[in-house]
């Protein structure tokens, strides 16, 4: 079994673990990134009732799974083309229905995902009800409690480690938005660069504004005093300055490696 399959399987595996008892229609999925150490997939559910949620999973040395909805909302179907609309981030995109899978449409892209085949998923399983509620957009939040005491900007690298997220914010104010990389003492793995574009501060306030140029629609992030909170996806992700993470070899990750290669060759002995 190849590691796409497997990591599907986990992932599937994980919604089924904390379903609800509503039904789905599909399921679709589609690997997007894979290298000797990790991988990277994407996942769209669409339930009955309308709704859908699009996630993405990573996979790292077939141990650590992470996973990341970029977007939720509702779905309507006009002939074979199916309409996205996400309110929380108010844009939508389409994908047109070929049968077993489904393509992206070029006049309303989603992300870097327009060349995306998404396969139809035929694995039994029961994935997690998403509603439209469990969406949270910051912008409305921080709007108001953001900006009374500004914070200092700097150009770089930011990171959500538990989510594999990192956003690069570059001197010549472009940007790049990417899931699924690894940054460790012992690798470095770039992730599948999901969104990109340019970005500028938001006059003196303490939000600036990312502009995708693939899906022409704008995303907000807020400068914090312990680094930057964004909401490219369903719900507030806090971002640190990658500088600020130690990269020197101590005994808790010595610890943690040990325990994955116990973990390895338990599994071996077993088989």
């Amino acid at each position: 079994m190849n590691t796409f399959k497997n990591l599907l399987l986990m992932t599937c595996f994980c919604l089924s673990a904390c379903s609800t008892t509503r039904n789905y229609l599909k399921i679709y999925t589609a690997g997007l990134l894979e290298t000797d150490k990790t991988s990277v997939s994407a996942l769209l559910v669409l339930q009955d009732n309308n709704k859908y949620y699009f996630k993405i999973s990573s996979l790292y040395e077939d141990d650590m799974l992470t996973s990341n909805i970029i977007s939720c909302g509702k779905y309507t179907v006009k002939g074979r083309t199916i309409v996205f609309e996400d309110k929380n981030n108010g844009y939508t995109f389409r994908y047109k229905n070929k049968g077993e899978y489904l393509v992206g449409d070029n006049k309303k892209p989603f992300f870097n995902l327009g060349e995306v085949k998404l396969e139809k998923w035929t694995e039994k399983s029961n994935p997690t009800e998403w509603t439209q509620e469990d969406a949270v957009s910051i912008r409305r939040q921080r709007n108001n409690d953001n900006n009374n005491v500004p914070q200092t900007f700097s150009y770089g690298t930011y990171v959500e480690q538990i989510m594999s997220i990192e956003l690069k914010l570059r001197d010549n104010n472009t940007y790049s938005y990417s899931i699924g990389g690894s940054d460790t003492y012992y690798d470095s793995i770039a992730g599948y660069v999901l969104s990109e574009g340019t970005f500028s501060r938001n006059g003196n306030t303490n939000e600036l504004i990312l502009y995708d140029t693939n899906m022409k629609h704008y995303f907000y992030v807020f400068i914090t005093e312990n680094g930057l909170i964004e909401n490219i996806g369903c719900y507030p992700v806090e971002l640190i300055d990658d500088k600020s993470i130690p990269r020197e070899r101590n005994e808790a990750y010595e610890l943690y490696l040990e325990y994955l290669e116990r973990t390895k060759n338990n599994n071996i002995e077993n088989e």
